[in-house]
């Protein structure tokens, strides 16, 4: 990932709705091109990237697609990985004093 990229993600973190649609659609391809280079052995240059790192950027990544109506189309294992994520907090968040808010249902 290069210095673009870098900006990119932490405007994610921060605001994802400010994204274009260009913009979105390039980080996730660019999130699972580090996630399969990290998992063959390769260095992801732009640090913390961190399996579970790459995991919540995807998180916010699908989030967004979905807020816009896009379909995301790319499954693999940082999709069951990133997916297997969301259950968890999901799951966690309900608890038993039911739906905590903030935490978004399907």
């Amino acid at each position: 990932m290069d210095n673009n990229s870098g900006v990119l993600v932490n405007i994610l973190r921060d605001n994802p709705s400010r994204l274009s649609d260009h913009d979105l659609l390039f980080l996730d391809y660019m999130i699972h091109n580090a996630w399969k280079n990290k998992r063959d052995g390769g260095v992801v240059r732009f640090p913390p990237f961190s399996f579970e790192f790459l995991a919540e950027l995807h998180l916010l990544i699908k989030r967004e697609m979905y807020r816009r109506c896009f379909r995301h189309l790319i499954t693999d294992e940082l999709d069951a990985h990133s997916s297997f994520l969301d259950q968890q907090r999901r799951t966690v968040a309900v608890g038993f004093a039911g739906r905590i808010e903030g935490i978004p249902r399907d």
